[in-house]
């Protein structure tokens, strides 16, 4: 299990929010302390990001894993 969190600022290019693993290893972009939001541990990252999702259904098109800790689940 790893630990996730989500950028609390959207993209300034896609407006997207990005969800990224806090846990060893962690990503190398992560946000700024004060714009995590704690995800807490999931399996993997579909988890995280379907959690983040129906936790936040206006804005669930809009969130994506990071492209540099967990690629395989960014979608853009």
């Amino acid at each position: 299990m790893a630990t996730y969190c989500i950028n609390s600022n959207p993209q300034p290019d896609s407006g997207d929010y990005e969800v990224h693993r806090t846990s060893h290893p962690a990503c190398i972009r992560l946000p700024l302390l004060s714009n995590q939001v704690n995800l807490g541990e999931h399996l993997n990252c579909h988890s995280a990001v379907s959690y983040v999702k129906q936790q936040n259904p206006s804005i669930a098109h809009k969130i994506d894993g990071c492209y540099w800790c967990i690629n395989e689940c960014h979608n853009h």
